[in-house]
């Protein structure tokens, strides 16, 4: 019923400017699509936790030495505002 092709615009298909829905059957819809977000930032979530045991585990990281700090910071500066995006 609704299209995303376009990062951050959402529009009707024909399908849904021609659904007549109720409040019940748009509720439905509503904790369907929230049930689904949910596992699937459960999954994220519980797939992420091992890397971060890992990391703790490990040896320390080594701190960047004051040269690749500065080069860092003015590849960051140097980079457009759309392309730093």
């Amino acid at each position: 019923m609704l299209d995303s092709s376009k990062l951050g615009t959402w529009t009707l298909t024909e399908k849904g400017r021609n659904a007549h829905l109720g409040d019940k059957e748009s509720r439905e819809i509503f904790l369907k699509w929230v049930y689904i977000h949910a596992d699937n930032r459960k999954q994220k979530r519980e797939a992420q936790e091992p890397e971060e045991e890992l990391l703790q585990l490990g040896e320390p990281a080594d701190e960047p030495d004051e040269g690749e700090k500065i080069d860092l910071l003015s590849t960051l500066r140097s980079i457009s505002p759309t392309g730093f995006e």
